[in-house]
């Protein structure tokens, strides 16, 4: 009898629960469909103003993670309009009218971490207002109304975010006092601020073309691709017949992956001129890709004699003649793309696995380590310096490099990086001893 009163009451409640519940999940769904149309709805809205959005992994099914809205004229009740996009992280509304008014309305993105105020009208009294971001970790300022003094004392009371701000330009008068101020500051390696100086120029002058030229390369050497590409298409519009803004578009293309546009690119500025070395490179580059080595290398060789004072053809030309096992050719291209550019680290690794080649692991060690502290987002870097200490048969700097390797490798790699960490710590060097794995690094830009 309590058995049954026990089930019945236990049913009883279980079927209020279900009652219960099934409202839930029904509003819950509804209050789900709300956001996504209040998402879209928001979307829409910063297309219509001229901005655009950002989504993670660059999946349409995936949230909205940047929002840009370069030059766009943003009032405080669009700003409250990104809490739809919960996971917001970066924001970009520099070039605008942005001012003091909009920043104090930031404070409802609570996981803004990123925030572009450049050439905005943001000034010293709207700082504070960055403080009230509880994520924030990068704030750019250069070209707004902010001083010095005060990007100083706001670096001391936000330690932990990143304040980029540049002092402005001097106040000069034409267009070619601009330019000539951008290739000075070319020549000091801030090209930050040479870019700047380029635009005053173009400002002054629109149809100034050696303006979108030297920006164009300059934005290219910032890896700023789609930004360069489009100087180097201005510029060929100013200067249909020159090959050399097409060969820096060839690059452009060939850097955002337009392979088949970059190699027509550059067939039609060898048209032009059939010693423009950079059209030669980018050629080579494509042919390289493809492992067409035999066809690439009299385009390498070629821009090598064109412009020897180049590294990065010294450096290209190297990794082919090592690709076709011309070792001895390799190395001393990569001394010389080094004796050029001390701080090219594919060419160090390019030595170091010459070094690897024939069996001299110290001073693939030496090399393969400077490639890896320039770049320790390259995987193969690491991969090849551990096999360099484990054929030297220093297995605890092998196996400390190859833990190192699994941090910054793909998740498709780590089965195979995984089984060469066993390896090490059972003190066993991979098949194929002293042999590597590693192919040179595609997309490698001209410095």
């Amino acid at each position: 009898m309590l058995r049954g009163l026990y089930c019945l009451g236990l049913c009883g409640l279980l079927s209020i629960a279900v009652c219960e519940a099934a409202p839930r999940a029904k509003a819950k769904a509804k209050a789900e469909e709300r956001e996504k149309a209040g998402a879209e709805a928001t979307i829409k809205s910063i297309e219509q103003l001229g901005g655009r959005v950002e989504r993670l992994n660059a999946d349409p099914a995936q949230p909205v993670v940047a929002v840009i809205l370069s030059g766009v004229r943003v009032l405080p009740a669009q700003i409250k309009l990104l809490t739809d996009f919960p996971e917001l992280h970066t924001l970009i509304l520099r070039d605008g009218p942005f001012d003091n008014a909009g920043l104090g309305h930031l404070a409802v993105l609570g996981n803004l971490q990123a925030l572009d105020l450049e050439n905005t009208a943001v000034n010293d009294a709207g700082l504070p207002a960055l403080r009230k971001l509880p994520k924030i970790k990068e704030v750019y300022l250069t070209g707004s109304g902010v001083t010095q003094a005060a990007v100083v004392a706001l670096r001391k009371q936000m330690p932990e975010t990143q304040i980029y701000w540049l002092p402005p330009l001097p106040k000069l008068t034409t267009a070619t006092d601009y330019f000539k101020l951008g290739e000075q500051l070319n020549t000091q390696h801030e090209r930050v601020q040479a870019i700047r100086a380029y635009t005053a120029a173009m400002q002054l002058d629109p149809k100034m073309s050696a303006a979108y030229l030297s920006r164009g390369w300059t934005l290219l050497k910032e890896d700023e691709h789609a930004l360069a590409k489009a100087d180097f298409e201005n510029f060929a519009k100013l200067q249909p017949q020159s090959a050399v803004g097409l060969g820096g578009l060839a690059l452009a293309q060939y850097l955002m992956g337009e392979l088949d546009k970059a190699t027509l690119t550059a067939q039609k500025a060898l048209k032009l001129d059939k010693n423009c070395a950079d059209a030669l490179y980018v050629r080579g580059m494509v042919k390289y890709d493809s492992q067409d080595f035999e066809d690439a290398l009299p385009d390498f060789e070629r821009a090598v004699k064109l412009e020897p004072a180049d590294a990065a053809n010294h450096e290209r030309l190297g990794w082919t003649y090592f690709e076709m096992k011309d070792h001895e050719k390799a190395i001393v291209e990569f001394n010389a793309a080094l004796k050029l550019d001390p701080n090219f680290e594919h060419a160090y690794y390019g030595r170091g696995l010459y070094w690897m080649s024939v069996r001299q692991p110290l001073k693939a060690i030496d090399d393969l380590a400077k490639a890896y502290q320039i770049d320790p987002t390259f995987p193969d870097y690491a991969v090849d310096l551990a096999l360099a200490y484990a054929t030297k048969g220093d297995w605890k700097s092998a196996v400390a490099t190859q833990e190192k390797v699994l941090t910054i490798a793909s998740a498709e790699d780590q089965p195979a990086q995984q089984k060469r960490l066993k390896l090490y710590r059972s003190r066993q060097l991979p098949a194929g001893q002293g042999e590597v794995e590693s192919a040179a690094k595609p997309g490698a830009v001209k410095k």
